[in-house]
């Protein structure tokens, strides 16, 4: 018998080979309760990027734009670990791009506010663009954050063209960038509370042992579908992180597989995106 894990080290994902050793004519599965730790990651190989855009319009009306990507390492993250003053990037135009954090006091919500302060000897007008990947939500970690996506610019959008048309009035997702800020005072904030910290559960799945007799919901151009997928159980966090998560159905769920013959298992942990998790092995 061997196993292997996840294709890039991270992912929390088992395979066994049996090596030849084939286990045949199996009628059904279903999951006994276990237990697991709740030590998975909110920031992943998969999602771990906040993309944005500067863009300047010269005194002679001109406009020119340029992009940059904030990478966050792979782990688990509070809200709070996520704040503070970045100048990795962009530090010839802005002088800091700073996320800032807003108690609410409200049943302990957060909001994240982005303040990008223009860097002294930069002409012209400035505006702070937060993008939105052509992956939507699987890509990117603006919604993560709670920033509406309504206040987001597409990346697919982004253009010359696209901008000389919406600088000329206040428009959703191009925010003016200045050299100075009155006390609390930001560039732009979230709409919501920030949730990244809070991972509801996790999603057993493998290919083996599923026979598409789960259905998850698929938006499908705007129109809702079941979709049949390798879901085996969902595994709700009801306690903290790092803590010990037990898994008790009050009645099993089984998967048909109809005399399916099997020589190699898969079993994966994904989160709601249906990316596969790190940290929990």
């Amino acid at each position: 018998m061997r196993s292997k894990s996840g294709s890039n080290g991270e992912d929390a994902k088992l395979e066994i080979n049996m090596s030849g050793h084939e286990i045949k004519d199996i009628k059904s599965v279903a999951l006994k309760p276990f237990t697991i730790k709740n030590s998975s990651f909110n920031i992943t190989s998969h999602k771990y990027t906040l993309k944005f855009a500067i863009v300047r319009r010269k005194t002679d009306g001109t406009i020119d734009y340029k992009r940059f990507t904030l990478k966050i390492p792979n782990g688990y993250y509070q809200s709070v670990d996520l704040i503070g003053t970045s100048n990795e990037g962009p530090t010839s135009i802005i002088n800091a791009l700073i996320l800032a954090i807003e108690d609410r006091k409200v049943m302990n919500t957060f909001r994240v506010s982005i303040k990008a302060t223009v860097g002294s000897g930069n002409t012209g007008d400035w505006w702070f663009v937060p993008v939105q990947s052509r992956n939507d939500t699987n890509d990117g970690l603006w919604l993560d954050f709670a920033f509406d996506s309504s206040h987001l610019t597409y990346e697919r959008e982004l253009s010359v063209s696209y901008l000389e048309e919406n600088l000329t009035y206040p428009t959703p997702g191009l925010y003016e960038m200045y050299t100075s800020y009155s006390a609390g005072e930001t560039t732009y904030s979230a709409a919501n509370p920030t949730t990244i910290e809070h991972i509801q559960g996790l999603y057993l799945t493998s290919d083996a042992l599923s026979s598409g007799s789960t259905y998850q919901t698929n938006n499908n151009n705007g129109h809702l579908q079941a979709k049949p997928c390798n879901i085996l159980a969902f595994i709700q966090f009801d306690k903290e992180h790092y803590s010990t998560i037990s898994y008790q159905p009050q009645h099993l769920h089984y998967h048909y597989l109809n005399g399916k013959s099997l020589n190699q298992i898969d079993i994966g942990l994904t989160n709601h995106d249906g990316n596969y998790t790190g940290g929990t092995k």
